[in-house]
C-alpha cells in the first residue's frame, strides 16, 4: 500500500480549492492561445486535424464507453457529414455555418436508422454490422447511380462527390472581417485553429453536460445492467437508437471540422483505416472517460507522424504499432487514467466535513450531548 501523502490537499469548495481550479484552468486558456503562434503553420494545420478528430474520438466514446454498444461506423458519419457540407457549398452556394443543419440531421437520422440492429443483436455481431457500413462507405461515393432529386437526375453521385478524385471547396472558410490578427484575421490557418477549438469546447461541455442529465444516466443504466435498467423503467429501443444518433451528430461535426481544415474530401479519407485509428485513439486515451478523447485524438495523427520520421517506408508503421502496445500496457485505463494518477500523486481534493446540525431551539454541543447520552444509554441496556 503506497502511504505517500500528496504535495497539495484541498478541500472540495474551498477558496484554495477555487484558487487552484482558477489557476489550473487559466493556464490552459492561455497555452490554447500561445500555441498556434509559436508552431509552424504545418504544425498548426496538424493540431486542428487532431482537434476535429478528437470529436469524433469523443463520439465513438459515447457510444462504446457509454452505452456499451461495440459500433464501428463513425469513419463513415464523419465522411457523409464532410460530403453533405462540402456538397452544398461548392455546388448549391450554401454558406458554410448553414451547411451544418443538414449535414447533422442527416448523420442523426442514419444513425438512429442504425441503432435498430442493437435492439436484437449486441457485442461482435453489431460491432460486424456496424463495421460494414464503414466498409461500404468509400464505394458508395464512386458509384455511377443518377441523383433523381437535383438537376433532373442528369448527375451521378460520383458527379456530385468527385468520384475517385476527391471534391475540392474553392469556397474556403475564411475568418470574417471583424475577426482581430491575433485571432488568426490575417492567417487562415490560424483562424482554423481558434475556430476547432471553440467548437470543439462546446460539444465537449456537451457531451459532460448530457451524460450527467436523465438520459446519460439511463444509457450508463443501460451498459451496466440492460435488465436491471429496463425493469428501473427505463425505455431500451427509444435510448438505444436515441443514442446511436447522438453519437453519430458528434461524428457528424467531427467530419465539418475535418472539411473546415481541408476543404477537400476524398473516399480514401474516410477508409476503413480511419475506423481503426477511431478505436485506437478510443482505447489509448481512455475507454469511459470524456477528456481521454482529446489525447486520442492527438496521437492518432501525431503518432503516425512521428513513427513516419523515426522510420522511413513500412518501419513508420512497425513504431506506430509497438507505441500502441507499450502504451496499452503500461497504462491500460488509457493516458487519461495515468494523468490521474499523476495528479493524485501532486494534488488531492477531499470532501468537505458536513457542518454540525443543530436544533431548532439549542446548540449544536447541545444535540450532541444529547446523542452521546443516548448511545450511552443504550450500551448499558445492552449489557444487562
Amino acid at each position: 500500500m503506497n502511504n505517500k501523502k500528496p504535495l497539495l490537499t484541498l478541500a472540495e469548495g474551498s477558496s484554495a480549492h477555487w484558487i487552484y481550479r482558477t489557476v489550473l484552468w487559466g493556464a490552459l486558456l492561455i497555452f490554447t492561445l500561445w500555441l498556434p503562434h509559436q508552431v509552424q503553420g504545418f504544425r498548426v494545420g496538424q493540431l486542428n486535424h487532431a482537434i476535429g478528430l478528437a470529436v469524433g474520438v469523443l463520439g465513438l466514446n459515447m457510444l462504446i464507453g457509454y452505452s456499451g454498444l461495440l459500433a464501428l461506423s463513425h469513419s463513415a458519419f464523419i465522411g457523409l457529414a464532410a460530403y453533405i457540407s462540402g456538397i452544398l457549398i461548392q455546388y448549391f452556394g450554401w454558406p458554410w455555418l448553414w451547411t451544418l443543419i443538414p449535414s447533422l440531421l442527416a448523420t442523426f437520422v442514419i444513425g438512429s436508422l442504425l441503432g435498430f440492429p442493437a435492439l436484437r443483436i449486441k457485442g461482435l455481431y453489431l460491432a460486424l454490422v456496424t463495421l460494414a457500413l464503414a466498409v461500404v462507405f468509400p464505394t458508395l461515393l464512386k458509384m455511377d447511380v443518377p441523383v433523381p432529386f437535383f438537376k433532373g437526375g442528369e448527375l451521378s453521385v460520383a458527379d456530385y462527390t468527385g468520384g475517385a478524385n476527391g471534391l475540392i471547396i474553392k469556397d474556403k472558410f475564411h475568418a470574417p472581417d471583424w475577426i482581430p490578427s491575433f485571432l488568426g484575421g490575417d492567417e487562415e490557418v490560424i483562424w482554423h485553429y481558434y475556430f476547432i477549438v471553440f467548437v470543439t469546447v462546446i460539444m465537449f461541455v456537451l457531451a459532460n453536460n448530457m451524460l450527467k442529465s436523465r438520459a446519460g444516466r439511463a444509457v450508463i443504466a443501460i451498459r451496466d445492467n440492460e435488465t436491471g435498467a429496463a425493469v428501473s423503467g427505463v425505455n431500451l429501443p427509444l435510448y438505444k437508437t436515441m443514442w446511436f444518433g447522438v453519437s453519430a451528430v458528434f461524428a457528424g461535426v467531427s467530419g465539418f471540422l475535418y472539411l473546415v481544415e481541408f476543404a477537400f474530401v476524398s473516399d480514401t479519407s474516410f477508409s476503413l483505416n480511419l475506423a481503426i485509428l477511431l478505436l485506437a485513439g478510443l482505447i489509448v486515451g481512455g475507454v469511459g472517460t470524456v477528456y481521454g478523447a482529446i489525447w486520442g485524438g492527438l496521437l492518432i495523427v501525431f503518432i503516425p507522424w512521428w513513427a513516419s520520421d523515426v522510420g522511413d517506408g513500412p518501419w513508420g508503421s512497425v513504431v506506430f504499432g509497438v507505441l500502441l502496445i507499450v502504451l496499452t500496457f503500461v497504462m491500460p485505463g488509457g493516458l487519461i487514467a495515468g494523468v490521474r494518477r499523476v495528479k493524485a500523486h501532486l494534488v488531492q481534493i477531499v470532501p468537505q466535513a458536513p457542518e454540525l446540525i443543530t436544533s431548532s431551539n439549542g446548540s449544536a454541543d447541545k444535540l450532541t450531548a444529547q446523542l452521546n447520552d443516548s448511545v450511552e444509554g443504550d450500551l448499558e441496556t445492552a449489557q444487562n
